[in-house]
């Protein structure tokens, strides 16, 4: 898989010095967004930075509602994720991802089972959007990893510092259950006889 340096942005723009200042100052401007003003102490400060959210696992891909029924064998599931690209607070207003990959990989201990590439959503700076991937054929009961990296072949400009890069990969641990057994059936018939051989009531099972 290819792999690019992402590119640390460092610019600081005068215009965006004094929108600053005159939300503060004046009392006629509108005011930053608090979404976009970068006065979150974990916010970049002079790059933009893309993340992953949490992954969601959609036992029921094709509907709208996420249930909390497991994942069986060889069942279809979805995999989402929450991605963002916030605005660093020496930044402008005006930011952009462009068109960029994000991978998903599933796998078992160290092996890789399944991985898909997507074209994922391009973003405005301080907005996000959901992005997605189905697994058809599903997955044999066991134990995975399931990981989503965003931008793999580094084409967003945005923060390569340590801790904004390690928030372009998000994992959860995925258990996928075998199929349900159906123990419910008729009772064998020598189980409806007593022990002097009389054939007792045969209970009806009701199924549901």
């Amino acid at each position: 898989m290819r792999s690019k340096q992402r590119s640390n942005v460092h610019v600081k723009l005068g215009g965006v010095a004094v929108a600053l200042a005159c939300a503060v100052l004046t009392s006629g401007c509108t005011p930053t967004p608090t979404e976009v003003d970068g006065t979150d102490p974990f916010a970049p400060v002079d790059c933009n930075d893309l993340g992953a959210g949490a992954l969601i696992i959609d036992v029921d891909p094709y509907s709208p509602f996420v249930s909390g029924d497991p994942v069986y064998a060889d069942t279809p599931f979805g995999v989402r994720w929450f991605a963002h690209f916030t605005r660093g607070s020496n930044m402008n207003y005006f930011g952009f991802t462009g068109e960029y990959v994000a991978s998903i990989t599933i796998l078992d201990g160290d092996t890789e089972v399944y991985y898909e590439e997507i074209d994922a959503t391009p973003l405005n700076v301080a907005s996000g959007d959901y992005d997605g991937t189905i697994v058809e054929a599903g997955l044999p009961a066991g134990t995975y990893t399931v990981r989503v990296v965003l931008d793999v072949y580094g084409t967003v400009e945005q923060c390569n510092n340590l801790i904004f890069v390690l928030n372009n990969i998000s994992s959860t641990e995925l258990t996928v259950e075998s199929e349900p057994i159906d123990d419910v059936a008729d009772a064998p018939d020598d189980a409806n006889e007593d022990e002097d051989g009389e054939q007792l009531p045969r209970l009806e099972v009701l199924r549901r």
